[in-house]
């Protein structure tokens, strides 16, 4: 029996310490441990896409990180494969046209619409996981394959599916023919940011979705500030009645509904040459003050020089508006640069080449 002395009650208070220890040990012991991180919900293996643009590529590599490996066929093949894209000319036509601004590397993309896939590259679709397209009628000859590719167990995304019907412009007199080139409007972009996130969940994993979700948050809201600092630039050439312009690539639709521009161009998005009125072509650049034109890296054919062999129009900047060109710079004057191998620096590049039209920089 205990004696009540000072002993005893030291001995009481370490047995009552001993009892919370133990407590504690074995609440520890039973407390559930830690959730795991985004990145430890990926399964061991990775899935290989492939991507039939380079912008949906960039997509495909930013979202999937760790989980994916990523093929673009398309940048494969030299620039002569296509017969819609080369180089720019190295000179212009004698005393019409001044020299244009060289890109430090030169363009090595094909035109996704008139890029034909052979034996090989069918047989490389079906080994893989999933297949991003851009639809809207950019991958027609894929037309026959997408059935076949679905029953050899590959999951197939066309991100233009996910714009809303009210978003997509049709070509003038073409019902059925969307302009295709959404990128070009970043607004628009976020709708293939979340179309690959999705996809990526559905393949990977449902428990895999934080570690998409936590890596497409920051290109949604990169878009959004790339919105905001276009339209800041761009909103300084309406002010000034400056927004017509001649390209030579069909592909800048969308961006003139994005920033209140107004564009004609002499090549279709396909590739091939747009039917048009040349004296309602000479009226119309009359009209509205228009002395420059503006390169596309993706259709500088002959016939485009051909064409403007009779106008005495100043040759602006290049710009890259259907597939970013391979990691590199092109230059806009001594000191700015951007990488148009880069979704962000393709499209500021071509923001700046508008802001700097006629040869004057707004900034």
């Amino acid at each position: 029996m205990i004696q009540p002395n000072g002993n005893s009650r030291w001995s009481l208070l370490t047995v009552r310490g001993g009892l919370t220890l133990v407590a504690l040990t074995l609440l520890g012991a039973c407390s559930p441990p830690p959730p795991p991180t985004p990145q430890e919900l990926l399964p061991a293996k990775k899935f290989k896409i492939i991507a039939l643009t380079t912008q949906l590529a960039e997509l495909a590599r930013e979202i999937g990180g760790e989980a994916v490996i990523v093929e673009c066929p398309i940048t494969a093949q030299a620039a002569v494969a296509s017969p819609a894209v080369g180089e720019l000319p190295a000179e212009p036509p004698q005393g019409k046209l001044q020299k244009p601004s060289r890109l430090e590397k030169p363009p090595w993309n094909a035109n996704p619409y008139s890029w034909t896939p052979n034996a090989g590259d069918l047989f490389s679709f079906q080994t893989a996981h999933m297949v991003l397209l851009n639809g809207l009628g950019v991958e027609k000859y894929l037309d026959k394959e997408i059935e076949n590719l679905e029953q050899h167990g590959v999951m197939v995304i066309a991100v233009g599916d996910a714009l809303p019907i009210d978003e997509i412009i049709m070509q003038p007199g073409e019902e059925k023919a969307p302009h295709a080139l959404f990128h070009n409007s970043p607004r628009l972009w976020k709708y293939a940011v979340t179309a690959v996130a999705e996809g990526l969940k559905q393949l990977v994993s449902p428990e895999a979705a934080p570690y998409f979700e936590a890596r497409a948050n920051p290109v949604l809201d990169r878009m959004d500030r790339l919105m905001e600092w276009s339209r800041q630039r761009l909103d300084v050439l309406r002010s000034q009645d400056r927004t017509f312009f001649l390209s030579s690539h069909d592909s800048l639709a969308y961006f003139c509904r994005e920033f209140g521009m107004e564009g004609r161009a002499i090549v279709k998005a396909d590739g091939g040459p747009l039917a048009f009125d040349k004296e309602e072509l000479d009226q119309w650049l009359t009209q509205h003050d228009v002395n420059e034109f503006m390169p596309d890296i993706a259709a500088t054919k002959d016939f485009v020089v051909e064409t403007l062999k009779d106008n005495k129009l100043q040759w602006a900047d290049p710009i890259c508006s259907i597939y970013l060109n391979r990691p590199g710079t092109i230059r806009l004057g001594l000191l700015e640069t951007y990488d148009t191998g880069t979704y962000d620096g393709a499209f500021r590049a071509m923001v700046r080449v508008f802001e700097r039209k006629g040869g004057k920089s707004l900034r």
